[in-house]
């Protein structure tokens, strides 16, 4: 074997044990993580908070939708979903036999979860995960709340980021007065 390839080797080796990254500092894990290790654990817990807080469920479309603008795209299929979040969530590890694999947030998974938690097993679960039948518009009402129907319903109506001045006086005229 030639110097330059054991060299290459040697530092593969070097950053499969080297996971000097973490969600915390910011930097890249620049290894595979081992499937029990606490690095795993806790990016597993931030990659599925994140994909909660970001989808949602709805039956109306049968789909995924983005949870805070559910019309700006089409629904997404699961097949879809899986795609996305195995590019965006994904985290590589090495299981118990040393097999590497690929670690994402699927759906099957978050809505068992949902449904029934007493089967999920050791798999987290985050309540932020919205599932809705349908998507509506309720001005003053939270996020999910329920219609006229009592249809559980994803509300598109959001607060206005905007707040009173209090200290502005009374609104006056844009023209001034001759």
């Amino acid at each position: 074997m030639e110097k330059q390839d054991e060299e290459t080797v040697a530092n593969a080796a070097e950053d499969d044990e080297d996971n000097s990254g973490s969600v915390a500092s910011g930097r890249p894990v620049k290894g595979i993580l081992d499937e029990d290790s606490d690095e795993f654990n806790a990016r597993c817990d931030n990659a599925l908070e994140r994909a909660c807080e970001k989808y949602a469920w709805v039956a109306q479309h049968e789909g995924i939708v983005l949870r805070k603008n559910p019309l700006k795209q089409p629904p997404m299929k699961e097949w879809v979903y899986r795609r996305i979040a195995k590019a965006d969530y994904g985290i590589r590890y090495r299981d118990g036999a040393g097999r590497k694999r690929l670690w994402y947030p699927d759906l099957p998974t978050m809505l068992n979860a949902y449904y029934e938690p007493e089967y999920a097993g050791d798999i987290l679960f985050y309540q932020p995960f919205l599932i809705a039948e349908r998507i509506e518009f309720l001005p003053g009402e939270p996020e999910i709340s329920h219609d006229a129907d009592k249809c559980r319903v994803l509300n598109l109506w959001h607060p206005p980021s905007w707040k009173e001045d209090e200290n502005a006086g009374e609104p006056t005229s844009g023209l001034l007065a001759r």
